[in-house]
């Protein structure tokens, strides 16, 4: 139900989703990604993130996630891999308006 409600909205929403959902990222995990932590190790699809306790860690993406963050960013090739509309990263704590 989760991953069906966020695709009811756009491709930022579907990419939290399954980066939460399918991934077991956290929220601050997810929203401080950017296009440049994506990449390719061992043959998998890897997204760095900057893990609990300021740890540096490689996620392996599930390809179903891979696909949605390709639809979700498009052609760019830098900024955060989450935008809000006015195109800046997306934060837990910054205020949403």
């Amino acid at each position: 139900m989760f991953l069906f409600t966020a695709e009811q909205y756009d491709g930022d929403h579907v990419a939290l989703a399954v980066l939460l959902g399918l991934n077991g990222l956290r929220v601050s995990e997810a929203c401080a990604t950017d296009v440049e932590d994506l990449g390719f190790e061992r043959g998998h699809r890897v997204l760095g993130i900057t893990g609990k306790g300021n740890k540096p860690a490689k996620i392996p993406l599930v390809p179903r996630t891979a696909r949605t963050i390709d639809l979700s960013i498009g052609e760019r090739h830098d900024g955060p891999i989450l935008r809000r509309r006015i195109v800046v990263s997306v934060s837990r704590l910054a205020p949403q308006g």
